[in-house]
């Protein structure tokens, strides 16, 4: 393959489109956001994952179904408070999900799991 300017060019704008393409879609690709929409700083951080997502507020109404159901292989992150990082933790536990890390972050808890 012969390397000339326009090439080069067309690569390079190519790429940018892709990113700007993963950005448009909400970022970086995970296998499930668990989520407040109570909390608008847990809103925000859930707009920046592409995948499937859980709403804690609505889990509750329905006896948390969506995390009784199996959950889907790959990285779980969430950001939620405490008693629902807890409950959440629990159902995907007993799916043999791990805890790799979670931290406070003000009044919410940022956690990940796979």
């Amino acid at each position: 393959m012969r390397l000339s300017r326009r090439s080069i060019l067309r690569a390079g704008s190519l790429a940018a489109l892709g990113l700007l393409a993963g950005v448009a879609e909400g970022g970086e690709p995970v296998a499930l956001v668990v989520y407040d929409s109570r909390s608008w700083r847990s809103r925000a951080f859930a707009r920046r994952f592409v995948g499937p997502r859980i709403d804690v507020a609505r889990e509750r109404g329905c006896r948390w179904a969506g995390l009784r159901r199996p959950a889907p292989a790959g990285r779980i992150v969430g950001l939620t408070r405490w008693n629902d990082h807890v409950i959440a933790r629990g159902y995907l536990e007993e799916q043999r999900k791990r805890l790799a890390t979670d931290r406070r972050q003000g009044d919410l808890f940022y956690w990940e799991m796979a």
